[in-house]
């Protein structure tokens, strides 16, 4: 289940709490190099992307988590070997919405739209997760929000409670800070 550290009746309502009582983390970005790499290209990245997300200004937290959800779910999927002749790479938001992409693309393009519009670095998290279901690896975005842990995923477009979600189990996350890994 996405949220195995916590008791069956008790819910996450902090990031910390969707990962088990042992956890490793870490300010060295250096280990998570695609995700630094891709920090490093943002500064470069002009998109359209920061228009569509400067007009969610003022509306209410709820309300930009749908929109941002939304904005980068409609980018049709393509792997980074169909995209880039690569294995794996992070594209930047304007990447994403110019050539489609694939599941970390979408968080990611989803954690810089939601920085912008001024959430805390430290109520988002990239979050890689197993889907045992579908039995692949995938990434969301888990964010803070009101003594809550929502979860945006590309998968759909209704940004849902992290409690629900019983496939996903966590395996690393990051943001611009620090990195945690079960």
């Amino acid at each position: 289940m996405l949220l195995q550290s916590v008791a069956a009746e008790a819910k996450a309502t902090t990031l910390d709490q969707v990962f088990s009582d042992q956890f490793y983390a870490s300010t060295d970005l250096s280990r998570v190099p695609l995700w630094r790499d891709l920090l490093s290209r943002m500064s470069d990245d002009r998109g359209d992307w920061r228009e569509e997300t400067d007009a969610l200004t003022g509306a209410s937290p709820e309300q930009q988590l749908n929109q941002v959800n939304a904005l980068f779910n409609r980018p049709s999927y393509h792997t980074d070997q169909a995209s880039w002749g690569v294995t794996d790479y992070w594209e930047t938001p304007s990447q994403l919405l110019a050539f489609g992409g694939d599941c970390e693309d979408s968080a990611a393009a989803k954690y810089f739209a939601l920085r912008r519009l001024g959430f805390s670095a430290s109520a988002l998290r990239i979050t890689l997760v197993r889907d045992v279901r579908a039995g692949q690896f995938h990434a969301v975005l888990l964010v803070a929000l009101r003594g809550r842990v929502m979860l945006l995923d590309n998968h759909g477009d209704v940004v849902g409670d992290a409690n629900v979600l019983e496939n996903y189990v966590p395996i690393l996350a990051m943001n611009e800070a620090m990195w945690w890994r079960v």
